[in-house]
């Protein structure tokens, strides 16, 4: 957060972390609820999050002479829903083909 300019001040430090930490926890937890291959849904999952988040923090590093804020966190933010949906459709594959 420190290296991408997200952080401003203290107060809103707790904010800003739940806005990226919840995006990135969420899809990991349902990869952890698989029945089986759980290591193999979860580092599918990780993989997509770590593409999404990788390229904000590219965006936000990158000189640019223009300036201007940057909404590439919103690229993170869909990195995770593409993963959650990932994770859950493999957990309820999984979950299926065990039953």
């Amino acid at each position: 957060m420190i290296a991408c300019g997200y952080y401003r001040n203290a107060a809103t430090l707790p904010m800003q972390l739940a806005f990226i930490a919840g995006p990135i926890a969420l899809p990991l937890i349902v990869a952890s609820l698989a029945p089986s291959r759980r290591t193999s849904v979860w580092s599918v999952t990780a993989a997509i999050l770590a593409v999404g988040w990788v390229y904000v923090v590219y965006c936000d590093t990158r000189l640019d002479p223009g300036g201007g804020a940057s909404f590439a966190v919103i690229v993170g933010w869909f990195a995770a829903v593409i993963a959650l949906a990932v994770a859950l459709l493999l957990t309820l594959a999984l979950a299926a083909r065990r039953r």
